[in-house]
């Protein structure tokens, strides 16, 4: 299990390519791991070379909203191979339903096991719109809000960034809502991989955390609208940072770019 993923991230990496093995799949051949865990504070962040952070914000986004906006995620990762943006990754359909018996739960019985989100439904059984996650537990303890995730896939380079993002966008929304404090996330996957494509995948290293500001509201169906709302404003993040994310260390894209610079430097 890696734990403190925020400063592991190459770490988990390097181990991954040591002791995984070579699969192939119909997007390239990839090396896996099976059974991996990985914990993190909920606000953790990577931010790998060649990656987009962007995607991790408009996913969040439209898990928050209960919708699915291709033009957005295109609007966001213009570069990005488009055809991954499907309907059935889009995770705010699938729980959309879900959300306010979860929240009505945790308020009743603060204490329940029962506060789990089903991203997988029966329909998908085992086809291709099945998700790459399966279930988000939320766990309250001790005045925090914890999640337990269950992944049946999960690509280290390009997947990992955004959900880490996403994860634990949702589990401080949930605390917010509720009155607690975010706590941890526990991921859990059954493929835990990278695509050989990826190869080198590289850090930008800087501030790793990140919590959501003020504007964001503090009730489900202002959240849904306010969500909503961003997604239609076609506002282009800099630095990849949005305006209602506070980042508790570095300044967003000078701090990068001085790193950047730094290494350059270095190398020259």
């Amino acid at each position: 299990m890696i734990d403190d993923l925020e400063s592991r991230y190459s770490i988990l990496l390097a181990q991954l390519q040591e002791y995984g093995y070579l699969v192939d799949s119909p997007y390239g051949r990839s090396i896996e791991r099976i059974g991996i865990s990985v914990g993190f504070d909920a606000g953790s962040f990577v931010n790998r070379r060649r990656g987009n952070l962007n995607i991790g914000w408009t996913e969040l986004l439209q898990l928050l909203a209960g919708v699915f906006d291709r033009e957005s995620l295109i609007r966001a990762a213009p570069n990005a191979d488009h055809s991954l943006f499907t309907e059935g990754m889009a995770y705010g359909l699938r729980v959309r339903g879900q959300l306010p018996v979860l929240i009505d739960r945790l308020t009743a019985d603060p204490l329940t096991r029962r506060a789990a989100l089903y991203v997988g439904d029966r329909g998908d059984d085992m086809r291709a719109t099945l998700p790459c996650t399966n279930t988000i537990q939320f766990l309250v303890r001790a005045g925090r809000v914890h999640a337990i995730v269950s992944m049946r896939s999960w690509d280290v380079a390009k997947g990992l960034p955004a959900d880490i993002i996403m994860f634990g966008g949702l589990v401080q929304v949930v605390a917010r809502i509720l009155g607690y404090s975010p706590g941890r996330i526990q991921v859990t996957a059954g493929s835990f991989h990278v695509y050989e494509a990826d190869l080198p995948v590289t850090i930008k290293y800087g501030p790793t955390q990140f919590v959501l500001g003020d504007e964001v509201p503090r009730t489900l169906e202002t959240i849904r609208q306010w969500a909503l709302d961003q997604l239609v404003s076609e506002q282009q993040w800099a630095g990849q940072v949005p305006p209602w994310v506070d980042i508790t260390a570095g300044t967003g894209s000078q701090y990068y770019a001085l790193q950047e610079e730094q290494l350059d430097a270095s190398r020259s």
